[in-house]
């Protein structure tokens, strides 16, 4: 014969919290830092006027991020060497 299991009184179930993700702001100024440090160590020299040119970026976003921008490429694209394996 076939017994049915009874069901439990309450399902708890646990919900993951949502998962942060970057604001939008960021992720401009890490892909507009990108094509900076790509211009960099391709040997062309890098100005508001150059993204424009050849990255395509859009005079506004160019005018609202480019203090970020230029700070984290600068933080980028220099290495420590000293103390580097101690």
């Amino acid at each position: 014969m076939i017994q049915y299991a009874a069901k439990p009184a309450a399902i708890t179930r646990t919900i993951a919290p949502p998962v942060a993700r970057p604001a939008c702001r960021t992720v401009l100024v890490s892909r507009m830092v990108g094509h900076v440090l790509e211009l960099a160590f391709d040997g062309r020299a890098v100005s508001p006027e150059t993204l424009k040119q050849v990255g395509g970026w859009s005079d506004a976003t160019v005018k609202a991020l480019w203090p970020e921008v230029e700070a984290e490429a600068r933080r980028q694209s220099i290495r420590q060497i000293a103390g580097c394996g101690q």
